[in-house]
């Protein structure tokens, strides 16, 4: 029963909070009405491992924090640009060192990727593909529908208010008043 109360929404101060979504990712199963239901990702998957920064991303974040206190009303546009140029001032021996430093991390990533292949089951490699599957179909949509906002596509006609409230909105009797419907 209380499994149950955690699907349903509960109304604070105007957002729907759900708790369910927030408990979801702690529980491999969540026991609903009844049945069981199974979490978007078994976790049985281990982690993949994350790539090394490049050198010039591993100075920006060294560097970043002392030009922030050095200025702390600056702008993070201006922050990049002051990075860049300290990239510059800095000596070859330094970038060798980053750049060596980089080459062995890639050299561990590689090894992390391997492994973690080596870990997945088949059926969370059948997942994983699935997954990706998904991703691929949301970004074409999206893709989809920026490219039919550019080239103009028709928009839907409107309703009979809408099309009154266009007619009539230039119309002095109808000045300074609010046509939105409120509800109680």
């Amino acid at each position: 029963m209380a499994l149950f109360k955690l699907t349903t929404g509960v109304f604070t101060g105007g957002n729907v909070f759900n708790l369910r979504s927030c408990l979801m990712p702690h529980l491999n199963s969540v026991t609903t009405a009844g049945l069981k239901q199974q979490t978007s990702q078994p976790l049985s998957i281990p982690e993949k491992p994350k790539k090394p920064l490049t050198p010039y991303f591993k100075f920006q974040g060294q560097i970043r924090n002392k030009i922030m206190e050095r200025n702390p009303n600056i702008k993070i546009i201006e922050v990049t640009k002051l990075v860049s140029e300290e990239w510059k001032k800095i000596g070859e021996a330094e970038k060798k060192r980053l750049e060596n430093e980089y080459a062995k991390e890639k050299e561990i990533y590689a090894q992390n990727v391997k492994k973690y292949h080596d870990e997945l089951t088949p059926e969370a490699i059948e997942f994983l593909r699935k997954e990706k599957e998904v991703k691929k179909q949301k970004k074409e949509k999206r893709e989809m529908k920026k490219l039919f906002r550019e080239t103009g596509k028709p928009k839907k006609p409107g309703n009979s208010f809408y099309l009154f409230i266009k007619d009539n909105i230039d119309k002095k009797e109808y000045e300074g008043k609010s046509y939105m419907v409120s509800r109680f």
